[in-house]
This record gives structure tokens, C-alpha cells and sequence, in this order.
């Protein structure tokens, strides 16, 4: 970076600190001008929000060709949100250290991996795994969807996915098949807050190693504050599902449905019934734990743990459960017995 630059960078950084100071770099012609801008974020010390009216001043100027912010009081590394923006802008961002005064160049990649990547709201999350997928998959291109972090859980807000699935391609269906979108609402949420990618049978995913086994089927998703996987898909999240999309485009892509598609039920109900559930201390019944593992075959793809106290002997404690046919119940630890059936119409 040229010395001039640099140095207004730093006079920036000195008269913002402790706060991260922010700003961009133009190229006005041949020449290369910093742009700095004020930082709207809420929490200034700790992160940086370039505010838009600065932003199109800017571009008035000349055209943006890197992102600027400094890192009070820590070093240049880049932070798993800085590398999630700085592929999400597809431009350089340079970070400063201060009042180290080290300078840091991050250039996107291109291409981030489908997995084990970082969360990040608004850039590395559920919605962009998604559309990553149909990029890498299918040459699919969406438009740039602006999400404020916890838009689900006010009824003031609108419900994203609910709202902007048709203008984006999709259309409901029952029954999902390969390269489907499964919505789900998770956690204590207003609307659904969720998605993911549905693999079916085949969890491959180019160049990069799912660590899956067993028939499936699979889910590749990105759950809020974990990297980026692919599941099981059964058990509680077939319980979240909410919407099942298909695009229509995929119409075209003669995607493999899921084995026996048209016969399947994608909702089977169980009961999970707990005896014997307790210990003896002192000739006194206590309480005890349990836990249980549901298995597909011999892939367990659930784990459920109970505590409490029952019996000796009556009816013992029971809970429904929902999954894919043929599912069993093992118990993998603590007292107590359990049987688990299926429940028929």
C-alpha cells in the first residue's frame, strides 16, 4: 500500500480509537485516494458498520476498490466475520492493528468451502450455504438478501423466508427430493429461522469430505454459531420442518428423489415409553438418568436424555417422537428400560 495511503489510514485509526475506525479505498484514475467513513455500528469498539450515506458519497468520487477498518488494541488477524465480508464484497480488505500500527491484506478466496466454515449472520449462515450450494451445484444466482441478526424473533419484521421464496424461483411441494430447500423454525423464533439443503441418499459434496455414513438421508446445513455440516436428516428436524422448496429450475437438473420417494412417509410417529427409571439410596427411591439413542440401522442419528423418577412398576413415562420409517431405540447409558413403537393409524 502506498505511503501516502498508509498514512491516513493511521491518522484515522488514532482519531477514532479506542473505536475501530473505517473506511474505503478508491481509484480515482491512476490515482488511489482513502475515503474515511464513519462507523454506525452499535458496539463501535468491537466492530464497524460503514455508514451507507458515507459509502455513496464515496462511490461519487471514485470507484471502491478495498474495504478499510482497524483493530484496536489487537492485531491484524483477520476475524471469522472479517473473512465472511471480505468474500461476501469480493474485494480486498486491509485491516490495521493500532496502535501497533501493522497493516493486514485479505483478498477473497473465491470459492469458500461448503463446509465446516464459520458462522457468520448476513454472510456465512444458513441462507448462503444454501445458495452457495445451488451456485456450485446448479449455476444458480441470487440476488444479495439483507438480514439483520435475529430478524426472527419479532413479529414486527417480516418473516424472510416465507416472504421471498416465489420471487427467488421456488415453489412448495410435499415430498422432498435431491437439492431440495428444507425451511425449519429452530429455537425460540416468531417465524422460520432456518434452512438447509436436502441430499437425499447422497451426501457428496465436490472436493470436500462429508465425514457421513449410513443410507441418510442427508441435510447439508448451517446452524446459528457453528460451523457448516451435513446431518442426518430425521428425527426433531423433521419435527422443525416448516416448508419444503423446490426450485424451478431443478426441473431440469434430473436430480435422483429420495429411494422410494413416492411411497414414503416422511412423518412416522413413535412412542418412547421409560420404566424402571430410578436408583436406591439409603432404602430411599431417588431420581436417576437415562439416555437413548435413535438409530437408522445402525447410524444414530438422535439422542435424547431423560431425568427423573419412575416406578417401580406402573406405566411408566411416555413421549412421541417423529421420523423416518424403520427407526429403533437403544439405551446407551444410565438405568431404567425402554420400549420404543411405532404408531399406526
Amino acid at each position: 500500500m502506498r505511503n501516502h495511503i498508509l498514512s491516513a489510514i493511521q491518522v484515522h485509526a488514532a482519531a477514532e480509537y479506542p473505536k475501530e475506525c473505517c473506511g474505503l479505498l478508491l481509484g480515482i484514475g491512476r490515482k488511489q485516494q482513502y475515503y474515511p467513513c464513519r462507523n454506525i455500528a452499535s458496539e463501535p469498539n468491537e466492530e464497524f458498520r460503514i455508514d451507507p450515506e458515507d459509502y455513496a458519497a464515496a462511490e461519487d468520487i471514485g470507484e471502491v476498490i478495498g474495504i478499510v477498518h482497524s483493530h484496536p488494541d489487537a492485531t491484524s488477524r483477520p476475524s471469522p466475520r472479517d473473512l465472511a465480508m471480505c468474500e461476501a464484497t469480493a474485494m480486498p480488505w486491509h485491516i490495521l492493528s493500532w496502535p501497533e500500527g501493522d497493516l493486514r491484506t485479505v483478498m477473497p478466496a473465491g470459492a469458500v468451502p461448503l463446509l465446516k466454515r464459520p458462522f457468520v449472520h448476513g454472510a456465512w449462515d444458513c441462507w448462503q450455504v444454501c445458495a452457495d450450494w445451488y451456485q456450485r451445484e446448479w449455476g444458480l444466482e441470487f440476488e444479495s438478501f439483507k438480514r439483520a441478526d435475529g430478524w426472527w424473533e419479532s413479529k414486527d419484521n417480516s418473516s424472510l423466508y416465507e416472504a421471498n421464496y416465489e420471487a427467488a424461483g421456488f415453489y412448495r411441494v410435499d415430498q422432498p427430493q435431491r437439492g431440495d430447500m428444507i425451511v425449519m423454525e429452530v429455537g425460540r423464533t416468531v417465524y422460520p429461522n432456518h434452512a438447509g439443503i436436502f441430499l437425499g441418499a447422497d451426501p457428496a459434496l465436490p472436493g470436500e469430505d462429508a465425514a457421513t455414513f449410513g443410507p441418510g438421508p442427508f441435510l447439508l446445513h448451517h446452524l446459528y454459531g457453528r460451523p457448516s455440516e451435513v446431518i442426518v436428516f430425521g428425527g426433531p428436524w423433521l419435527d422443525r420442518t416448516h416448508l419444503v422448496l423446490r426450485h424451478k429450475m431443478q426441473n431440469n437438473q434430473h436430480s435422483a428423489a429420495w429411494p422410494q420417494e413416492k411411497d414414503m412417509q416422511v412423518n412416522q410417529s413413535y412412542v418412547l415409553n421409560i420404566q424402571d427409571l430410578f436408583t436406591v439410596s439409603s432404602g430411599a427411591l431417588c431420581g436417576a438418568e437415562i439416555v437413548v439413542a435413535i438409530l437408522d440401522g445402525d447410524t444414530e442419528i438422535d439422542r435424547l436424555s431423560f431425568k427423573g423418577k419412575v416406578g417401580p412398576g406402573g406405566d411408566g413415562y411416555s413421549r412421541s417422537y417423529s421420523g423416518k420409517p424403520g427407526l429403533r431405540a437403544d439405551v446407551v447409558a444410565g438405568v431404567g428400560q425402554i420400549s420404543f413403537t411405532e404408531v399406526r393409524p
